[in-house]
């Protein structure tokens, strides 16, 4: 059994609605997740152009392509 420790992700948020951030990496990556039970530690509140880390836990995501957020903070 393979454990998959919660990961980051570092980038600028080019998307948002009530209950997702979409966010482009540096490399040109682009991922979404769901921020709804995430812990907000941004200054802004997560908003558009902000670059931010994404904490999230890829097991504990839906089966699709948008992640569930653990934590939200600027990078």
């Amino acid at each position: 059994m393979t454990n998959i420790f919660p990961l980051q992700l570092t980038g600028t948020i080019i998307g948002s609605t009530a209950n997702t951030i979409t966010v482009q990496t540096d490399d040109g990556a682009i991922d979404t997740f769901r921020t709804e039970n995430a812990q907000d530690l941004t200054a802004g509140g997560m908003e558009y152009g902000d670059y931010v880390c994404v904490t999230f836990h890829p097991s504990k995501s839906k089966s699709s392509n948008i992640y569930t957020a653990i934590k939200v903070q600027d990078a």
